[in-house]
């Protein structure tokens, strides 16, 4: 059995479940989302049947994403992202800004969700009318620092399959070849 079935097994066995495997964020390989061909493939390697995609999909000449959060994410790197639930009360990772590290150095803990999500609408309503956008939830994967222009969700899905059609290409020409 080779090392990428022998860790999904083990993955699955840990976790109690059964196939597919979605990975999403993909933490383990070098930090990076799953928006870039090379990170498909290596999760494809792994087992994975698919990805999942999001902060790739906000840099899109389609997404309906304010001005504001587009500047923030285009000049964003890796380090400039943080996993907080100062703003729903469920985990999420956002361009850090002062709210979030002022919610989280205070110690309090965030409400569970729905509620933490009720209590920060009037902030956010606030914020919206003193032009602090800045300090609103700015959500974003760590990929955000390899993503430096805008494109079309076209372009995106395009390279993804592209990706997916090589790699599996590969997989099923090697499996049948062995057999």
């Amino acid at each position: 059995m080779g090392k990428r079935k022998v860790l999904r097994t083990k993955l699955c066995d840990m976790l109690g479940i059964e196939y597919p495997i979605l990975l999403a964020g993909m933490g383990g390989l070098a930090g990076m989302g799953a928006c870039s061909k090379p990170k498909l493939v290596a999760a494809l390697a792994l087992g994975a049947v698919g990805v999942w995609v999001g902060t790739a999909f906000l840099f899109t000449h389609e997404a309906n994403v304010p001005e504001l959060h587009r500047k923030m994410m285009l000049e964003a790197t890796e380090e400039d992202t943080r996993v907080s639930r100062i703003y729903t009360g469920k985990t999420l990772r956002a361009v850090n800004n002062p709210l979030i590290e002022a919610g989280e150095k205070s110690g309090v803990p965030p409400l569970p969700m729905p509620l933490q999500l009720l209590l920060v609408m009037d902030l956010t309503q606030g914020l919206i009318e003193a032009d602090r956008l800045d300090l609103m939830c700015q959500p974003a994967g760590q990929i955000v620092g390899m993503l430096k222009e805008i494109n079309s969700a076209k372009k995106i899905l395009d390279e993804i399959v592209e990706g997916a059609i090589k790699v599996l290409g590969e997989r099923f020409v090697a499996e049948v070849a062995i057999k």
